[in-house]
């Protein structure tokens, strides 16, 4: 049997730390949505575009920083353990910053060599 630890992460220090996290997930959120429609708009094949329809559906308000980075880390496609590292940061901005540069590198058209 294991135990299971909550582990949050770790707060902005102070009004301006938040105010900073805010604007940086409204952001992202916006990218986010961007790179849906792309997503979206170049998809053929209608199993995929109803996965991306779900994870659309399932995208958290903005207005909730930490629980908006978990999504945004899981929206990728990458490895697991690429995944997992990515969902053990405990800074919420570090895990957003680092969810858009995945987002990034898997642009519709993108081709990481």
């Amino acid at each position: 049997m294991a135990e299971v630890e909550w582990v949050q992460d770790i707060p902005p220090r102070d009004a301006t730390d938040r105010e900073d996290l805010q604007e940086l997930t409204n952001n992202a959120a916006a990218h986010a949505r961007s790179w849906l429609s792309t997503v979206k708009a170049s998809t053929r094949d209608r199993r995929k575009l109803e996965a991306i329809y779900n994870v659309e559906a399932m995208m958290p308000n903005p207005e909730d920083p930490e629980r908006f980075s978990f999504w945004l880390a899981t929206l990728s496609n990458r490895r697991p353990s690429e995944r997992l590292e990515l969902l053990r940061i405990r800074d919420t901005a570090e895990r957003i910053r680092r969810g858009l540069i995945y987002l990034g590198a898997e642009s519709p058209g993108c081709r990481v060599q």
